[in-house]
C-alpha cells in the first residue's frame, strides 16, 4: 500500500493506521537538533498500530506555533537520567557493564526499556538476578531523539519510540512475545510540578504512550513501571494496564511522619516490594551496591515474576495477571513468596533473598551490641522541625541537579538499651561535597530530636563518625520507625531533606 503524505509517498508494509507529529520551530530544544533532523522526517514503526512519522513544522503550508496540529506540543521530561555514577569506574566485573545482561538465547525474554548506560545496566543485572539465567533481556534503549540538552532526560516521544520498537517486536514474531515489559522510569503528571524546568508536565505523546501500552497488554504481556521515590505516582506507572511498584525498605516501612524518605513510595502504587540494601552478585565473592529507590523495586518485580513465570511456563496472562493486580510478597526468615491479589503463589519462594537482600538480611544481630568502638555519648534535645518542602530526589528533578553519589548511613544499625540508643556508623559514608549540614536529627516514630554537639556535627559530615550514643531518647518499641533525617543546603538558595532508617537489632 502507497500512502501520500504531502510531497512524500511512503510504501507501508503492514502499518493499519499512520500517525503524523509535526515538530514547529517555536519548541525549545530544537535548536540541538541536526539541520538534516530539523528538515527530514523519520519513520517509526509500531507493529500492528501502524506508523509514525516525525517531522518539521513546514511539512504543510503552515509551520507557525499557532497552527494546530497534534503533537506540536514539547516532549515532557522524565526524571531518570543516564547515569554514570551507578557504574563504579574500572568494575570490569560489573554484571551487565557495557550492557552484557542483553541478547536473546532463544529463551523466553523480557523488554527492558531503559538507558544504555549505568542506570540499565544495573536495572538489568538486578532483573537477570532475581530472574535466573533462564531468562533473557532486550534493550530497548532510550536515547536523546527529541533534542533536548543532555542534562534534561528523555522525552515522552523517546519513551514511544522505544515502545513502538515493542510492539513491532511483538508484530514481527507473535509467538515469541516478552513476558513483561520493565519501565524503571518516570516522569511527574503534575503541570504544576517543575515548571522551572520548562519541560515537566507537557502533554504532547501522553496519551500515544498509553495507545501502545493498552496494545502491549492486550497482548498478554505484563507491564511493570517505577512508581516514583515521590508523593505522586509517576507515568507511566500511572497508566491503567500497568502495574506500578513502589519501594519500601527490608522493615516495610512505607511511612515516616512528615518526611518521607527518598525512597518512600506513592501511597497509589499497585504493589510494595523491597528495594533497600539490595547487592548484586559479582562473583569472586564481590558485591556490587543497587542505589535503593523504586525502579529497582520495579525491576525485583519484573525479574521475581518472569523468573516464577518460566518456572512455571506460563505467560502473565496465564498466571491470571491483569489491570491493577496486586503483587506482593510474604517474608520469613529465609524467604520472599509471592502472593497475587493476596493469595500465595505456589513454588514461587524466592531462596535467593538472602543474597538478593545482602545488607539487610546477612547482618546478623551481632553488629550491635559489640561496636567495635566507643560510641561518642551526646543528649539530643526533642524539637518540632520545620523541614525543607522538597527531599533531595525532588529537588534534583525540580532543579535538574545531579544526585549526589553517596548517601550517607545506608543503612545505619542500632540497638536500644535502657538508657538509650546505640548506633553504628562504621559503614557510612560522610556527607557528599557541596552539602552543608544545617540541622541533623533522630526520627523515633512521630517524635523528633535534634543533635547539636558541633564534634559530632563535623565527625558526620566528614565520614569520620564511628560509633553514635543517644541518651535519653525514651522508648523505642518493636515496629517503630527510627531514621536519622537531615537538613541540606547546597549553596546559598537550595535546601532539602533526606533521611535514612536505622536497621534495629535485637
Amino acid at each position: 500500500m502507497v500512502v501520500l503524505l504531502g510531497l512524500f509517498a511512503v510504501e507501508i508494509a503492514h502499518a493499519e493506521e499512520v500517525r503524523w507529529f509535526r515538530y514547529t520551530s517555536c519548541d525549545p530544544g530544537l535548536s540541538s537538533f541536526s539541520t538534516q533532523q530539523q528538515q527530514d522526517p523519520f519513520r517509526v514503526a509500531c507493529g500492528a498500530l501502524g506508523t509514525y512519522y516525525f517531522g518539521p513544522g513546514d511539512f504543510e503550508s503552515s509551520g507557525s506555533c499557532s497552527s494546530a496540529s497534534h503533537g506540536d506540543e514539547v516532549p515532557a521530561l522524565y526524571l531518570s537520567q543516564d547515569d554514570p555514577r551507578f557504574l563504579p569506574s574500572g568494575a570490569e566485573w560489573f554484571p551487565c557493564k557495557s550492557g552484557g545482561c542483553f541478547g536473546r538465547r532463544s529463551q523466553p525474554w523480557v523488554a527492558v526499556v531503559d538507558w544504555n548506560q549505568g542506570h540499565g545496566w544495573s536495572v538489568a543485572g538486578l532483573i537477570r538476578e532475581v530472574a535466573g539465567s533462564g531468562v533473557d533481556l532486550v534493550l530497548f534503549p532510550l536515547e536523546r531523539t527529541s533534542g533536548l540538552a543532555a542534562a534534561d532526560g528523555v522525552s515522552d516521544l523517546d519513551v514511544l519510540i522505544q515502545l513502538c520498537a515493542v510492539a513491532e517486536a511483538a508484530y514481527q514474531a507473535p509467538q515469541d512475545l516478552p513476558l513483561a515489559v520493565n519501565m524503571s522510569f518516570g516522569r511527574l503528571l503534575d503541570p504544576s510540578v517543575s515548571q522551572s524546568a520548562g519541560l515537566v508536565g507537557r502533554w504532547a505523546f501522553q496519551d500515544e504512550i498509553g495507545r501502545v501500552l493498552d496494545h502491549l497488554s492486550g497482548l498478554g504481556i505484563q507491564l511493570v513501571a517505577a512508581a516514583g521515590n515521590h508523593a505522586e505516582l509517576l507515568f507511566p506507572a500511572s497508566h491503567s494496564k500497568v502495574m506500578s511498584v513502589g519501594s519500601v525498605d527490608i522493615e516495610h516501612w512505607d511511612s515516616t511522619g512528615s518526611a518521607q524518605r527518598s525512597w518512600q513510595t506513592p501511597t497509589a502504587a499497585d504493589t510494595l516490594l523491597p528495594a533497600y540494601g539490595l547487592y548484586l552478585d559479582a562473583g569472586s565473592g564481590s558485591h556490587w551496591p543497587v542505589p535503593p529507590g523504586s525502579s529497582y523495586a520495579s525491576a525485583f518485580a519484573t525479574g521475581w515474576l518472569a523468573g516464577y513465570l518460566v518456572d512455571q511456563g506460563m505467560s502473565a496472562t496465564q498466571l491470571g495477571m491483569h489491570s491493577g493486580a496486586s503483587l506482593g510478597f510474604e517474608v520469613n526468615s529465609t524467604t520472599y513468596q509471592l502472593t497475587l491479589d493476596g493469595q500465595p503463589l505456589s513454588g514461587s519462594a524466592l531462596s535467593g533473598a538472602v543474597g538478593l537482600l545482602k545488607r539487610a538480611l546477612e547482618h546478623p544481630s551481632s553488629v550491635c551490641p559489640g561496636l567495635a568502638t566507643a560510641p561518642v555519648s551526646v543528649t539530643p534535645t526533642s524539637v518540632t522541625p520545620t523541614l525543607p518542602t522538597d527531599s533531595a530526589d525532588e529537588l534534583a528533578a525540580d532543579r535538574n541537579l545531579p544526585l549526589p553519589n553517596t548517601r550517607p548511613c545506608v543503612p545505619c544499625h542500632g540497638r536500644v538499651d535502657d538508657d538509650g540508643l546505640e548506633i553504628d556508623l562504621s559503614s557510612s559514608d560522610g556527607l557528599p561535597t557541596g552539602w552543608d549540614l544545617d540541622a541533623l536529627y533522630l526520627m523515633i516514630g512521630s517524635s523528633y530530636y535534634q543533635i547539636s554537639d558541633s564534634t559530632v556535627l563535623a565527625d558526620f559530615v566528614d565520614g569520620d563518625l564511628v560509633a553514635l550514643y543517644l541518651e535519653d531518647v525514651g522508648s523505642i518499641t518493636a515496629g517503630t520507625p527510627v531514621a536519622l533525617v537531615y537538613d541540606i543546603g547546597i549553596g546559598t538558595s537550595d535546601e532539602f531533606w533526606d533521611a535514612t532508617p536505622i536497621h534495629m537489632h535485637p
